[in-house]
């Protein structure tokens, strides 16, 4: 630096330091922002999953109330989503991540004494299937 100011290659240096921190900067805070965002979209679509589980036990319930009112059956029953959609209990649902996927799935329902108990069962293409899912 001489007595008259900054030289012209001075002051381009300092504005190529500026920028370069500037770019940085703004690309760490895009990244720290679409990974909260990602880590918010993950959560919402397994809530979402469950509520298609909580869907087809509600659906189930229904359809079993219609169908057996006080005579329910002590035998483990398999109700699928296909016999809910055909007694319009249930309708299709498409896989959160690929609404080109409709889900499939089905509920056992157990009586034990008085106690009934579901367990849903839905499998959403290759995305998402409730843990000991079994084929038909």
């Amino acid at each position: 630096m001489n007595n008259k100011g900054w030289s012209l290659n001075e002051l381009l240096a300092g504005l190529g330091v500026l920028t370069f921190c500037l770019v940085f900067s703004v690309i760490l805070f895009q990244s720290k922002f679409n990974h909260k965002k990602k880590n918010m979209n993950e959560t919402l679509m397994m809530y979402t999953y469950e509520s298609i589980e909580a869907s087809m036990v509600s659906s189930t319930q229904s359809y079993i109330e219609k169908k057996y009112s006080n005579n329910f059956p002590d035998e483990e029953m398999k109700i699928t989503i296909d016999v809910l959609r055909k007694k319009e209990h249930f309708s299709k649902y498409k896989d959160p991540k690929d609404g080109a996927i409709i889900c499939d799935g089905y509920v056992i329902v157990e009586k034990e004494n008085w106690a009934v108990t579901y367990h849903p069962y839905v499998k959403c293409g290759d995305n998402y299937e409730t843990t000991g899912y079994k084929a038909k």
